[in-house]
């Protein structure tokens, strides 16, 4: 899916990535190599088809564009040390156990044991080594640029947009679930060479390191990152769906958010469009992504009777993550 014909950036635009390369989990109607507005719709909705059996060393490369608000890979995290300089890295483990050493150097390295449900919280600038334990399920981690935090859920929340649509009456929007894309994960990328060759030295870091256990949900949500200081909101959920045939559908519209919805299963409808009178639905079925551009209405209905695991994350629009390649490109790889 390879695009081109980027646009001179005019006022009130943000610019796209340069041309000639493909994009993992992106549409071929989605403007990656557009000028993208930094306010208003997006564009529509997507799902992306993810495997349903990555493992801790398989870097599955869910969804990149560089003119979002994050990159998502699952897997693929361990090795190092090594340094982000560029991005904050979010790592969301929702089962399984590993260690997180970190610290300026390898005379002050600081090793904690981390056991899920929990988040890794690794500004950008950090020197830093992840190892999940042998046999652990992939986790899930978010780049994000630093510097645009995501406000609190119970900010963000009421200051939604709402709208309401007739399922029933909505027209099908029949785009294909998308592929992910398998990819070499950081220490692979790194005895290749492709690491470091990005920007100059990271300064200091301005904000530690931090593992953040979270409890389990049952039958509801929990917020693993809702901090007003951070560039990622994450919400962990787990139960069934409460609303499986519903008539009249309560939509909403976040204008300054991305948001992103990983699903371990399930099915039903995601809807989205830049009014409620132009909400369209898509069928997806978990294990998958789904992609909420920012400025449209959108609501996930399950129609599935299942217990599903689900991330939900806020990035936001403006503060646009490389694509993978970059964001292996900046890694600087540390001694020790």
């Amino acid at each position: 899916m390879t695009r081109s014909g980027t646009r001179t950036p005019e006022a009130g635009v943000v610019a796209g990535p340069a041309t000639g390369r493909s994009y993992a989990g992106v549409p071929g109607d989605h403007p990656v190599h557009a000028d993208r507005p930094v306010t208003g719709s997006k564009g529509e909705a997507w799902v992306v088809a993810l495997p349903a059996d990555a493992s801790a060393d398989q870097a599955v490369l869910a969804f990149e564009t560089g003119v979002d608000g994050t990159t998502i890979v699952i897997g693929g995290l361990d090795g190092g040390p090594w340094i982000h300089p560029g991005h904050d890295l979010q790592v969301v483990v929702p089962a399984g156990s590993g260690t997180l050493r970190h610290g300026p150097d390898a005379a002050r390295t600081v090793e904690e044991r981390f056991t899920a449900p929990c988040t890794l919280v690794i500004p950008a600038g950090n020197r830093h080594a992840i190892a999940m334990d042998a046999g652990a399920p992939a986790p899930v981690a978010f780049f994000t640029r630093p510097g645009a935090v995501i406000d609190i859920f119970s900010q963000v929340g009421p200051r939604a947009t709402q709208g309401s649509v007739r399922l029933a009456d909505l027209v099908v929007n029949d785009a294909p679930r998308l592929p992910a894309r398998v990819v070499p994960g950081l220490a692979a990328a790194a005895a290749d060479g492709a690491a470091g060759k990005g920007p100059a030295a990271a300064a200091a870091p301005a904000r530690p390191v931090r593992v953040l256990p979270y409890p389990q949900p049952e039958n509801g949500y929990t917020l693993p990152l809702d901090t007003g200081e951070d560039t990622l909101f994450v919400m962990a959920s787990r139960g069934a769906s409460w609303d499986r045939a519903p008539v009249d559908v309560p939509v909403h519209r976040h204008d300054d958010e991305d948001e992103y919805i990983v699903l371990a299963g399930g099915e039903g409808w995601l809807l989205n469009g830049p009014t409620p009178e132009t909400v369209k639905k898509v069928r997806y079925a978990g294990p998958c992504l789904l992609v909420m551009p920012a400025g449209n209405f959108h609501r996930v209905v399950r129609e599935d009777g299942d217990i599903v695991d689900s991330v939900l994350v806020y990035a936001h629009r403006r503060a646009l993550a490389a694509p993978w390649e970059e964001i292996v490109a900046e890694l600087e790889v540390a001694a020790g």
